[in-house]
């Protein structure tokens, strides 16, 4: 079952990961994403991954460490799954953006093509360019 999370909610867009260095709500879209699937607030999923180190020094999430570090199998595809997935978008690939990725959970209802966007934590029907998905698979599943 996967639970909607936004980056804005107040219970958690002001949390600092990354060397205190970066919000959830400016850029925690991966960490939502993340939570949907796993069905534990961005918080905590959030305090997880610092744990473990799955942050790069830039900031940018280490998938498959977060898939270590939350007990989940992960792997990258460039071919769209039918599958619940976090699915990579560059929609903002033009400046000022820092970083042109966003990521939102993919719900695999095609052709319909429904996800739940992390920036507002809302089920809408795509209209980003998909570029990757990324699958995570519970270990032992």
């Amino acid at each position: 079952m996967v639970i909607a999370f936004s980056m804005t909610n107040p219970r958690w867009a002001d949390k600092t990961f990354s060397n205190k260095k970066l919000k959830i709500k400016d850029f925690g879209c991966a960490i939502v994403s993340l939570a949907c699937l796993v069905g534990k607030t961005p918080n905590i999923i959030c305090d997880i991954l610092e744990r473990n180190n799955c942050f790069t020094s830039e900031g940018l999430l280490d998938f498959g460490q977060a898939g270590k570090a939350l007990g989940y199998d992960y792997y990258k595809t460039l071919k769209e799954p039918d599958a619940i997935c976090i699915a990579e978008t560059n929609f903002w690939n033009k400046a000022p953006y820092f970083n042109p990725k966003h990521f939102f959970v993919w719900l695999a209802t095609n052709p319909l093509k429904f996800i739940i966007d992390s920036l507002d934590g809302k089920e809408k029907q795509n209209e980003y360019p998909v570029v990757s998905w990324r699958i995570f698979i519970p270990r032992g599943a």
